[in-house]
């Protein structure tokens, strides 16, 4: 090397060696914290705030580096003493070499640690940092025009963000509200524009008013294109997590995320969600999967291939444990106001329901959804048995054991309709609609029609406890029982049911109509009209809300075949022949003994060409007659009936009690009467019936009988409904007749009976009162004769 290059060199390195070790000596000379007061100045200047700093550090190469401990920024005046922000420490470098080179800024990293903002909204509604934004909109006097700057987005290289236990708080003085975010940690790789970095960040948050804590971490791979504003998240998880005195829950996103920031595209494939959340008596979870796209733009959202299992189980659900799948597709556009629900399948408790719906709306206050709805076939015995811990009771084992539902369904939020209906269940076909108008007030209405109805199949079996003790314990309680009648002002009903042939507690009814109507809170009228057992019956029922609930029950049964009604009714046709019935009755009353307590109305009944079973009256009195006189009676061998040709009765019902002096019934034997009354409130009896035996009778029973012809037999009838007591006065009927024969005989001989009388008594009469006689004879013939004074 030539001499002058190496002195030259030599000079030059004594030279740089000089700068860095000027710069080294004045940095090391150069204290920073020197300059505090001035920046706390700048700043009160500029905001009135006080700044404070507690230590800065400062080095020069070969990163440029500056840190901060301790420093606070004061609050607006009128929100106390506690800093607006305060930072436990703050560092940023910079690569001193490559800035001034190349004009690239490498950071060597952004640290923060201990960061607090304290935020509030006072009474008056003003808030701790409106001062600082109205500061900083404040136009600034205009610069002269700069050079454009040489620097580009690309030079920028952070090597990475950190922030650690940052925590934001907010008090709402007007609201009476408060929150708190606390433990903010974020944690980033390199950041370098456009290329791929991670991230990490976890978060927690208190809400007082609710008492609840929630917990939010999120980390995932980050690959940005600033040229094309491609953006992909890969390895992404969320998790958030919230709990209060009472319940947790928690839920976990996986999966990955790609769109384009300009086109506000986005989509998502193989997204998994998995729940969790419990309380003191459930705990449950579920899990998702799923392909999402978003079109933020044209407000349009896709999922497809929408999978949902979620589980539940404790002591508080049906069974212990309850199950539910959901799939299919869902489309949402808000632009155009529509979207679509497609294949949607659920599965819960043994239920398959499908349906496909098409939506609208969306773009105003109510979203409208209509499609066809369809549940498979099931065993709704099974279904009822897992959501309830009473084991179904029915008569027929096998009912609720196959049903199945379609219908056409349209609805919003608030309601739903339900048209094209068709409802299997077991034999049963059941069509027409069902319209839930209104939730909120439980409005329906609806018009449906069965084919056939066996109802007894679904009632529960007849206790096989005696007759009697089961009667007697629903005497006793019956009166206290009350009458669901609120319940019933609260619905909002119109409607109609139509059942072709209908089995009810044994009774064969067809062409039967129900018909339900009333609005919430005011009167409800049921009619019921049909036809029964050849012949036909109408029914109206109104019920009036209110403290005192008003009752209206009027009924009429026409031409009804006595025999057949009462054998399916109640096993026996101890009554045979075609009856009328018609009843009109009011009440009021909250329980069913207020009701019977003001029961009134009146009640006519008429019975033609028929027979009471169980006793031949006819031969009863036979053998009562053979009784009292005293001779062996001999059976005549006919059916224990009592034939009659017309029963007639009617009666007024006051204050629960049934009053009647009109029966009026009549056989070849006999013409009965009656009267008497029935306590219906305590349900007992005392009425008494009369027959009387046709004189001329040749009909059933009356042969042997001539002897009592016209004669009336008391028939008393006492005891409650459950054990009624009667009996037949006939020893009182004979005595009364044996009188009248004696008395008849009498009127019928009286002139034959003085003639012997005076043949035989005569003579000794005269001798005896003789001349008596004929001076008191004297006297009545001078009175005879003596002239009338005018």
């Amino acid at each position: 090397m030539a001499p002058p290059l190496k002195y030259f060199l030599i000079i030059l390195g004594l030279f740089v060696l000089a700068v860095v070790g000027a710069l080294t000596a004045a940095v090391m000379t150069f204290d920073p914290n020197d300059y505090r007061t001035r920046i706390a100045t700048i700043v009160h200047d500029k905001t009135g705030r006080d700044l404070k700093i507690g230590d800065i550090k400062l080095t020069v190469f070969p990163w440029l580096k500056v840190a901060l401990k301790d420093v606070s920024l004061s609050n607006a005046a009128g929100f106390g003493d506690a800093p607006f922000a305060q930072v436990g420490e703050a560092k940023v470098g910079v690569q001193l070499l490559p800035l001034l080179r190349d004009r690239k800024i490498t950071v060597d990293g952004v640290q923060l640690d201990g960061l607090a903002l304290n935020l509030a909204k006072n009474a008056d509604g003003r808030t701790n940092w409106e001062d600082l934004a109205k500061k900083a909109s404040e136009p600034e006097k205009p610069e002269e025009p700069k050079q454009p700057s040489s620097f580009k987005l690309e030079d920028i290289d952070i090597g990475g963000i950190d922030i650690k236990d940052a925590a934001i708080s907010y008090r709402d003085d007007v609201t009476h509200q408060s929150y708190q975010v606390s433990d903010f940690d974020l944690k980033t790789g390199a950041l370098k524009p456009g290329k791929a970095f991670d991230i990490e960040t976890s978060i927690k948050a208190l809400l007082a008013a609710q008492k609840l804590d929630t917990e939010i971490k999120l980390s995932a791979h980050v690959d940005p294109d600033l040229k094309t504003q491609d953006l992909k998240l890969d390895d992404l998880k969320l998790e958030v997590s919230a709990k209060n005195p009472e319940q947790q829950a928690t839920i976990k996103l996986d999966g990955a995320i790609k769109g384009n920031l300009d086109t506000l595209l986005f989509e998502s494939s193989g997204l998994k969600i998995a729940a969790t959340g419990k309380n003191a008596t459930i705990d449950g979870k579920a899990d998702i999967k799923a392909n999402v796209k978003a079109d933020i733009k044209a407000k349009r959202y896709e999922i497809g291939g929408l999978n949902l299992d979620a589980s539940a189980s404790g002591k508080a659900l049906p069974g212990g444990s309850q199950s539910l799948q959901l799939s299919g597709d869902v489309i949402v556009d808000q632009g155009s106001g529509k979207g679509e629900a497609r294949g949607i399948v659920v599965k819960a408790g043994g239920l398959e329901a499908a349906t496909t719906l098409a939506i609208s709306g969306l773009d105003g206050d109510t979203p409208r959804y209509s499609g066809p709805l369809t549940v498979k076939p099931f065993n709704a015995r099974d279904l009822l048995a897992k959501f309830s811990a009473t084991p179904l009771n029915t008569s027929d084992p096998k009912a609720l054991t196959e049903v199945s539902f379609k219908a056409q369904i349209e609805g919003t939020s608030k309601s739903v309709k339900l048209s094209d209906l068709l409802l299997k269940l077991d034999q049963t076909t059941m069509s027409g609609t069902l319209n839930l108008r209104d939730f909120a007030t439980s409005a329906v209405s609806f018009a449906l029609k069965a084919d056939v109805l066996d109802a007894d199949r679904y009632m529960a079996p007849r206790p096989a406890t005696p007759k009697e003790k089961v009667e007697k314990v629903k005497s006793s309680d019956l009166n206290n029982t009350e009458i669901p009648v609120d319940a019933l002002a609260k619905l909002d009903i119109d409607g109609t049911l139509d059942v072709a042939k209908l089995t009810l507690r044994g009774l064969k009814l067809s062409d039967v109509r129900l018909t339900l109507a009333g609005p919430k809170g005011a009167a409800k009228t049921a009619s019921l009209n049909g036809r029964l057992y050849g012949g036909s019956f109408t029914s109206s029922t109104r019920i009036a809300p209110g403290a005192r609930p008003g009752f209206a029950f009027k009924t009429s049964l026409q031409t009804l075949q006595l025999g057949p009604f009462l054998k399916d009714l109640s096993g026996n046709d101890k009554v045979d022949g075609i009856g009328t019935i018609d009843l009109d009755l009011t009440s009021a009353g909250k329980t069913v003994g207020d009701v019977r307590k003001a029961l009134n109305g009146t009640v006519a009944l008429n019975f033609k060409n028929g027979a009471v079973k169980g006793f031949n009256l006819g031969e009863m009195l036979r053998r009562g007659q053979a009784m009292i006189r005293g001779q062996t009676y001999t059976p005549s061998g006919e059916p224990p009936q009592t034939d009659f040709a017309s029963i007639d009765f009617s009666g007024q019902i006051v204050n629960g009690i049934l009053k009647s002096d009109t029966l009026d019934a009549r056989n070849p034997l006999l013409r009965v009467g009656g009267a008497g009354s029935i306590d219906l409130v305590n349900e007992t009896f005392d009425y008494t019936a009369k027959p009387t035996i046709v004189e001329t009778s040749k009909g059933q029973g009356g042969r042997g009988l001539e002897d009592l012809g016209g004669v009336t037999v008391p028939v008393h009838l006492t005891g409650t409904f459950t054990d009624p007591k009667y009996k037949v006065q006939i020893a009182d009927a004979v005595r009364a007749r044996a009188k009248e024969e004696v008395k008849q005989q009498l009127i019928e001989h009286k002139e034959e009976l003085k003639q012997k009388l005076n043949e035989r008594l005569g003579p000794a009469l005269d001798s005896l009162f003789g001349k008596k006689k004929q001076k008191q004879q004297q006297q009545n013939d001078e009175q005879q004769s003596a002239p009338t004074t005018p």
